[in-house]
């Protein structure tokens, strides 16, 4: 018990650190320069949220049965607010990257590139460097969609493993039961047995007897 609530208790404090810094994200306190490094840090946070969530579930499987559905609950409900904050954070990429690439169309001269003047190597460096932003936006929406998926696997493995578990009582509970009517017919036929032999001597008992007196 002490196990899982002290893991539960890090695992909480993580989800409020990832709360308050996506929301910062959202708000816009950071210039488009200085965002990069909170993106990298809150998809690193979410990720590390996730595996935290995710290693409840074992010590879950090792509590006592009358304390296993409290404790579901609320990794349940943790588990939902990490799915809803890397919900929020995939839309708040997926919309920076919109409004990057928007920004570049709406900033290129009238006559195109063919009547582009020549670029400084500042200039050029810049561009490489919003290049490659985009594109580690794409690898991070990608390694969301992928953990998401990942622990949601991971749910269903611990819920199925649960059904198994279940379906593995039952099973001994009907192989018990099995057992136990065995048992009763055999007993029942023995009692039969029993009940016949006994009418059987009784009535060679009355007869003998009747018999004797008579004679």
């Amino acid at each position: 018990m002490e196990a899982i609530s002290s893991a539960f208790g890090a695992a909480n404090r993580q989800e409020h650190v990832v709360g308050n810094l996506l929301a910062s994200l959202k708000n816009g306190s950071f210039s488009t320069e200085s965002i990069e490094e909170p993106k990298h840090l809150l998809s690193n946070s979410l990720n590390e949220l996730s595996r935290s969530v995710g290693q409840l579930l074992p010590l879950i499987q090792r509590l006592p049965p009358s304390n296993r559905f409290h404790w579901k609950a609320k990794v349940d409900s943790l588990q939902e607010k990490v799915d809803l904050h890397r919900s929020e954070f995939m839309r708040f990429l997926s919309s920076h990257h919109e409004a990057a690439v928007r920004e570049q169309l709406f900033s290129r001269p009238e006559g195109g590139l063919v009547n582009r003047p020549p670029m400084s190597v500042e200039h050029r460096f810049a561009e490489e460097k919003q290049a490659l932003n985009r594109f580690d936006e794409h690898i991070e929406i990608a390694l969301g969609q992928a953990t998401e998926t990942l622990h949601e696997m991971r749910r269903q493995r611990y819920t199925l493993k649960g059904t198994r578990t279940v379906l593995l009582s039952v099973m001994g509970q009907l192989g018990l039961s099995n057992t136990v009517m065995r048992f009763v017919r055999r007993r029942n036929r023995e009692d039969r047995l029993l009940v016949y032999a006994g009418m059987i001597i009784t009535t060679l008992i009355i007869i003998g007897l009747l018999y004797l007196f008579r004679w």
